[in-house]
């Protein structure tokens, strides 16, 4: 196999390139034809960020079209995290230092007249401040994976759908130039119709054993930090970023890096998009040997096309899949496209990547902004991120219970599966204040 990835390409190329067929929206994101930071009026956008952890702030810092927005208020239960958050911004957003900062996210959607929200906290406490900023009239870009539940997944659709909310997922390789011609050529029959889909074999997360309690650390809201999982003694190790966290269960589902929904995530979302899925479920799901806590998933769609987790932990592309064909094989990552037949990579033209050196996530935040100014969906809207995160929670629920399973995409429930259907990735109890809505 032979790969092609960044380098350069003119405007009039690449017009070409997005008209010949790619399943695309009608008003290509500004990042990708054009200059990312430049917004094309003069307003700019007023943003917040809830969650100004690690990813929050490498958002902010490495990849947002800085031009187009303006950094109004922050907000997190950790006050610690603000400034931190505040310390490596200001070079880039001066502004960062006179923003109003809020350890209650609410009130700050209360006070302040913002367009749109960066939510990028925990997993387990991400559904309610999206539903919330869509509540208040104020567009979002959640990180992903964007549901700790299917049931949380089905909720956040009514409430972006009801407000008429423009909501952007994290999955930035639907916004790469590269991936974008990738998923063309599959799409397009480059190796003929797929027969299968090849993924990672992600990690499953465990369950948190709750530790002896610990002083809570000032300027932290510990109850707030818990949000809808159980009030557990306070272990503040849990709280100081995803490597932590996003091992457990209660708050994510599988987290860490090469983690079912941290890394998983990603790779299901390009393998959804490239075979035509976005819009359902797998029907059938089951594990293969070897037996064991994170052994292979393979899952079958309705017309007959598999997805399959590699036996080989850690094998092939992280971010993304390998699509067997009847007339060859592509594999596609982030940034990064292999063929056999190798003419079918070579072809690929040379792109200009206006964020070299930086967080590829400049493009897919520009593309909001496109999106929040011209009131279509961006390249990653609700219902297609609600779609990639049911894989992963569907592979999680099939390796705990161990059996074949049913699942009718329609309804976003099992067949015939009490045991399934009852399970606590499908929807759990949630704390006390911490409920969802009713939408």
């Amino acid at each position: 196999m032979t790969n092609r990835h960044r380098s350069k390409l003119c405007r009039r190329d690449m017009l070409k390139v997005t008209a010949a067929g790619l399943a695309i929206p009608a008003v290509v994101p500004g990042g990708i034809l054009g200059n990312p930071n430049d917004s094309g009026s003069n307003d700019r956008l007023r943003i917040g960020v809830i969650g100004t952890g690690g990813r929050g702030t490498d958002m902010i810092r490495s990849s947002t079209p800085v031009s187009q927005m303006r950094l109004v208020a922050l907000a997190d239960c950790d006050l610690r995290r603000m400034e931190g958050f505040v310390d490596v911004t200001r070079d880039i957003f001066p502004e960062a230092a006179e923003c109003n900062r809020y350890q209650d996210y609410r009130k700050m959607l209360d006070e302040e007249k913002l367009d749109g929200v960066f939510v990028a906290t925990p997993t387990h406490g991400r559904v309610l401040p999206m539903i919330h900023a869509c509540q208040a009239g104020v567009d979002v870009y959640a990180e992903k994976p964007i549901t700790l539940t299917i049931e949380e997944g089905q909720m956040l659709i009514k409430a972006v759908r009801k407000h008429k909310r423009i909501f952007q997922a994290g999955t930035q390789a639907r916004s790469l130039p590269v991936n974008r011609w990738a998923v063309q050529q599959v799409q397009q029959g480059a190796i003929g119709k797929i027969v299968k889909a090849l993924v990672p074999n992600f990690n499953t997360p465990v369950d948190y054993l709750p530790q002896k309690a610990q002083p809570v650390p000032d300027g932290l809201d510990w109850d707030m930090w818990c949000n809808q999982a159980p009030l557990y003694p306070c272990n503040p190790m849990l709280a100081t970023g995803l490597s932590q966290w996003g091992l457990y269960s209660q708050f994510d589902g599988g987290g860490s890096s090469g983690g079912m929904t941290g890394t998983g995530t990603h790779a299901f979302d390009q393998i959804q998009w490239a075979i035509g899925k976005d819009d359902t479920s797998p029907i059938e799901i089951w594990t293969t040997e070897p037996d064991g806590p994170n052994c292979p998933v393979v899952m079958r769609y309705a017309d007959g096309q598999v997805l399959k987790m590699m036996t080989e932990p850690g094998a092939g592309p992280r971010f993304g899949g390998i699509f067997i064909g009847e007339q060859g094989k592509v594999e596609i990552n982030r940034n990064v496209m292999r063929s056999n037949p190798v003419e079918i990579a070579q072809a690929m033209p040379a792109f200009n990547n206006s964020y070299e050196g930086k967080d590829d996530t400049g493009y897919h935040i520009a593309d909001w902004f496109n999106a929040i100014r011209t009131r279509r969906d961006p390249s990653c809207p609700v219902e297609t991120a609600h779609r990639h995160s049911v894989l992963c929670h569907l592979a999680n629920i099939a390796r705990q219970l161990k059996r074949r399973l049913r699942y009718d995409p329609k309804v976003d429930r099992f067949v015939g599966d009490d045991e399934a259907n009852n399970h606590p990735i499908v929807s759990r109890p949630r704390r006390e204040g911490y409920e969802l809505p009713n939408l």
